[in-house]
């Protein structure tokens, strides 16, 4: 009993420090949320034609995502930016630091190594 007992403990830990370090790759709740916003807003149509959050989150993984967002997110803009108009609107919504922040954090938080999935 007392080993049974022990295992589950064990088992309880550890699965409490595997949400502990899920949670730890989104940034802030607040942070993700006001990405998610931004994304709703003014990227799910004009960008991605209507795709959901959750499907263009799940086309790269975290570090992917960090590395899009490089160079006041050239690479991302050069990936997405597909016409002349997305890429003149891209280039216009990353003017602002805040935008950018935003969307790392929302598209990072979900990315398809994550775990997680948006409710957009």
């Amino acid at each position: 009993m007392k080993k049974l007992s022990k295992v589950l403990l064990a088992a309880m830990l550890i699965l409490g420090f595997g949400a502990a370090t899920l949670s730890a790759n989104c940034t802030t709740d607040r942070d993700t949320t006001k990405g998610q916003r931004y994304f709703q807003k003014m990227f799910k149509n004009s960008i991605f034609d209507g795709d959901t959050g959750a499907k263009v989150a799940a086309l790269h993984a975290g570090y992917e995502w960090e590395e899009l967002f490089e160079n006041e997110a050239q690479p991302f803009i050069e990936e997405f930016g597909t016409t002349d108009k997305k890429k003149a609107i891209l280039t216009k919504l990353f003017e602002k630091e805040e935008v950018r922040n935003y969307m790392k954090a929302f598209l990072t938080c979900y990315a398809n190594d994550s775990g997680n999935v948006p409710s957009c």
